[in-house]
């Protein structure tokens, strides 16, 4: 009798041995080909469970006041939903009616729209500071062209004043000795010096 036993124990052991192997070679090729190990699908919950369900932990589907659930009618009591956010259906509320996930959000969004308004307020001071140094450059480009005219006009000037002082001089020179010559009359005919 224990040869029976220990013959129906070890084909248990076998099948399984057998039985685990399989799995875990089906488990292995669904590993290695991608499949998803967690494919099984999940029980749904709901997101607003009622104080009666809520107490005796069984699935509730109440999801507002107007709807009772099915467990609740089953027992015959009056199906209370907890107060909870309007626009999630969370539960956890502060004193303004509203979770703190939607605050955030809010907050977030007020942040975002004032980080907006900043971002705008410094690019349209850059753009005016842009206009502003294009402004000036094209006040300094007009400075530059006229500075080049003046260079030349001066250059310009400088060569007609030199060359009218060069010509008045040569003028002066010739206008000396003439005079030198024509209103000096030579002494020595008039006079005579011993020396």
């Amino acid at each position: 009798m224990n040869s029976r036993k220990r013959k129906g124990t070890e084909s248990q052991i076998t099948l399984e041995t057998t039985k685990s192997l399989k799995h875990a070679l089906v488990d292995a090729s669904k590993f290695q080909f991608g499949e998803n190990n967690h494919s099984e699908t999940k029980r749904t919950r709901a997101s607003i469970i009622c104080d009666g369900c809520k107490g005796s932990k069984k699935k509730c589907e109440g999801w507002d006041q107007n709807t009772r659930c099915r467990a609740c009618v089953r027992k015959g009591i009056e199906c209370i939903l907890p107060p909870h956010c309007t626009s999630c259906r969370r539960k956890k509320l502060d004193n303004t009616g509203i979770c703190s996930g939607c605050k955030n959000k809010e907050r977030n969004s007020e942040n975002i729209h004032a980080r907006d308004y900043a971002i705008n307020q410094q690019i349209q001071a850059l753009e005016e500071r842009v206009r502003l140094l294009e402004v000036n450059l094209e006040k300094f480009q007009i400075l530059e062209a006229n500075l080049e005219k003046f260079q030349t006009l001066e250059t310009t000037i400088n060569k007609l004043v030199t060359q009218q002082f060069d010509k008045s001089s040569k003028d002066h020179n010739n206008v000396n000795n003439l005079d030198s010559e024509n209103l000096m009359p030579d002494l020595s005919k008039h006079f005579t010096f011993e020396v």
